[in-house]
Order: C-alpha cells, then structure tokens, then sequence
C-alpha cells in the first residue's frame, strides 16, 4: 500500500512540473501581437497563437502565471484576454472610442466580461504599427483585480 501512495506521489509530482513546464512555453510564446484588432469592423477582435489556445484548454492552473505576465508590457492585454477567456467564459470585447491621452490620441477598447468587469486597453498607431498597452495605474489595478479574483478558486 505504500509503495502505491509512493508511486502515486511521484506521477503527481510529475504531471504538476510538466504542466507547470508547459505553461512556461506557452506564455514564452504569446505576445501582444497576438492580440489582433480588426479596424474595419467595429469591436472586433481575433487571437491567432497557438500557445495562446493551449493556455486556455489547461484552464485555471494557468491563472498564477499569466498574472505574473500582466507584467510584462508585451504580453499584458494577451494575459488579460487569457484570463478573461478563462474565468469568464465570454469576453466582451467594445469600441474604439476615440481621445487624447498624454497629448497622444488613442484609440480606447473595453476588454473583460459584459457585467462590466474589465479593463481599457489602449492603442496607438506610430509608423504604421498599431501597439496596444495598459497605463501604470490601470495595469497595477488589473494585477490585483486578477490576484483577488483567482485566490477562491
């Protein structure tokens, strides 16, 4: 019976690092790049990364890393969508409403789920390149929204 439990430890502990190892991959290869909006069609959006969708079908064990990838200013408004996906089931995704941010117009996006959870994602366009980002303040407050909303489950 022992050596059972013993076995049983051991594959658990196995199956928790590669998954752990999986997720790793996953997040190495996301990219807010990945986050596409199309600007034809108002409040459109689509994901074009694999490593994205396999975040998604391991679900909540991938919760404590994509947080820690809010972080990261190149995969921020992935890890918020991720997250969404996950935890929400359905995202709403609004705008763009156009202002001046900083001097700078941006373009405005409402990002989470349709009872008004969620967060702006902003856009500017320079060269020709869209590049979509969270401010300080905004990115702070999506850590600890994610932290409180992920603990109890």
């Amino acid at each position: 019976m022992k050596k059972i439990i013993t076995i049983l430890l051991l594959i658990s502990t196995y199956v928790v690092q590669a998954q752990s190892k999986k997720i790793d991959q996953c997040i190495k290869a996301i990219s807010n790049k990945d986050f596409i909006i199309d600007h034809e069609k108002k409040a459109a959006f689509k994901v074009e990364n694999k490593s994205a969708k396999k975040l998604l079908r391991i679900r909540r064990s991938a919760n404590s890393k994509l947080i820690e990838a809010l972080n990261d200013p190149d995969k921020s408004v992935i890890a918020h969508w991720a997250l969404c996906q996950i935890n929400f089931h359905v995202v709403t995704f609004a705008g763009p409403k156009t202002m001046l941010k900083d001097g700078e117009e941006v373009n405005v996006y409402f990002l989470g789920e349709e009872k008004g959870e969620g967060f702006v994602i902003y856009e500017n366009k320079k060269n020709g390149d869209h590049k979509f980002y969270f401010d300080k303040p905004q990115l702070e407050k999506i850590t600890a929204y994610w932290q409180k909303k992920t603990s109890g489950k």
